[in-house]
């Protein structure tokens, strides 16, 4: 929907009225924080349960609603915790622009592709009991799927499962049908399916390239060999041991819920709730649900005693693969894993999500043991603000965060390895001789090829939700008059002719 025009004197009642609200819920949600920190497991001497009036947690109810105003953030839902407290969890603002609803804690809202981490861990659930193998093709569980590429006949049969959650199998981020532009109920099969219409960036696992689709076929193969929903399986073997009982990947559970965050985005009047990339982003849930998600990571996969996933499992999902097994820094099995060099380079493991009108974020440190979940419902967000938060928590001198940083000592680089070249966007890293590979490979083009291709040469505007963006510069596709090929922008789907 258009962006609400904020003017001064209203952006003064807006930010007063959000922290007159959020106060209220801090008072709301302190004891069901504290009820919540003997649920955990204690796997380390925890920091002080933030109260209120916490320097901190004063501090953020002025930066947050002053946050909100400036980039039209109707909504905002945070939640830091450490491996045994909830330290602080909060609502500011509202569901939507219509003000009825507060945010609180529990409201949930869709974490978009922070979902790939959630999804990740049902695997290595299903991986730890035998359900599945990462390193087999996953032609052992979908005999019948097939992928097109350029560069090997029956891609399909190297694919592993350890490809798709690390986004190196080479697919593209889209499927044909089913994808961030469609409108409207699209089954999650037929979504699948149309990956088959799709062709490999790469050969299999000699790249890195982000893509929905590896995450939205792990997770169908994960409903097929568990003869259950997707959905269902993660509800069964990770929300409901994590008391995550507001979370759910099942639109049927979703779309009723009165009190759900509503996306807002630009100039689209209603963001659509259904989405088939399911696995890869379609979960709604909560910052408190969130923060239980995070601590279970903290606790090295221990809930009430039970360790739900075994260390050598999580050190599995935690091992980036690309470019060579074992690198200390990149993008795990859907997780990423960095080092942050401003805490004396701190293991971090983190994933944001944004679309449909949504965003979200997700950090852990193991090391310092603390973690935060920042969830907002508008497409206009800049999450800067939950590293900051993290940094005041762990600031505060005699803190067990605090102290643990202190014994850190920064690595060497012979201890953190070299570290991947940063992609572009950090969606995209080819192979090396991608280029060359390609100008091998690829079929020499005709006069007759190139003069067709050259009729579609020109401007398009891009349809989303079955909506004409009028707004953003449109998309250009142009030949290349050396190679007689079409080069152009990512573009979901053209119109031919536009719409008038």
């Amino acid at each position: 929907m258009p962006g609400l025009q904020w003017y001064p004197d209203k952006r003064l009642l807006i930010a007063l009225s959000l922290a007159a609200l959020s106060c209220r819920e801090t008072e709301r949600v302190s004891s069901a924080a504290r009820d919540h920190a003997t649920s955990v497991d204690e796997g380390a001497r925890p920091g002080s349960v933030a109260q209120p009036d916490d320097p901190i947690i004063q501090k953020y109810r002025r930066l947050i609603p002053e946050l909100m105003a400036e980039q039209d953030i109707p909504g905002l839902a945070v939640a830091v915790v450490d491996n045994a407290h909830v330290l602080w969890a909060e609502g500011f603002g509202f569901t939507d622009t219509d003000r009825r609803v507060a945010i609180t804690p529990r409201t949930i809202f869709s974490i978009q592709s922070t979902s790939k981490t959630v999804t990740a861990t049902a695997i290595m659930m299903a991986v730890q009991q035998g359900l599945l193998d990462l390193d087999a093709p996953i032609t052992t569980y979908v005999p019948d799927f097939t992928v097109n590429s350029l560069f090997e006949e029956h891609p399909e049969r190297k694919i592993t499962l350890r490809h798709l959650l690390s986004h190196t199998a080479g697919f593209t981020h889209e499927a044909p049908v089913g994808n961030n532009a469609d409108l409207g109920a699209v089954r999650f099969q037929d979504h699948i399916a149309s990956i088959s219409d799709t062709w490999l960036r790469f050969p299999v696992g000699t790249g890195f390239a982000y893509s929905n689709l590896g995450i939205d076929l792990a997770g169908n193969i994960l409903q097929v060999l568990s003869g259950r929903p997707f959905w269902q399986y993660v509800e069964e073997n990770l929300f409901h041991p994590l008391g995550m009982v507001n979370s759910s990947f099942d639109v049927e559970v979703i779309r009723p819920d009165t009190r759900r965050a509503i996306g807002h985005t630009g100039s689209f009047p209603r963001v659509p709730i259904e989405i088939p990339i399911i696995p890869s982003g379609g979960l709604y849930t909560s910052a408190d649900e969130m923060g239980r998600f995070i601590q279970f990571h903290l606790n090295r996969g221990v809930i009430k005693g039970r360790a739900l996933l075994e260390p050598r499992v999580l050190d599995e999902m935690y091992t980036v693969i690309f470019p060579v097994r074992g690198q200390p820094d990149g993008y795990a099995l859907g997780v990423g894993r960095w080092r942050n060099a401003d805490l004396n380079d701190a293991l971090a493991f983190n994933h944001p999500g944004g679309a449909y009108g949504f965003v979200s974020y997700m950090r852990w440190y193991p090391e310092l043991g603390i973690g935060i979940s920042v969830l907002i419902n508008s497409a206009n967000a800049n999450l800067s603000i939950a590293q900051d938060i993290l940094n005041d928590f762990i600031a505060v001198p005699g803190t067990v965060y605090h102290d643990r940083l202190a014994a850190l000592a920064p690595k060497s680089r012979a201890v953190r390895g070299e570290p991947i070249p940063a992609p572009s966007g950090g969606n995209w890293l080819p192979p090396a001789d991608l280029a060359q590979t390609i100008a091998r490979l690829a079929p020499q083009s005709t006069a007759q090829h190139r003069a067709r291709w050259a009729e579609y040469v020109g401007m398009y505007r891009t349809r989303v939700w079955n909506l004409l963006d009028l707004i953003s510069t449109p998309s250009r596709v142009f030949e290349r008059v050396s190679t007689g090929r079409l080069i152009s922008p990512p573009i979901w789907k053209l119109i031919f002719p536009p719409p008038g």
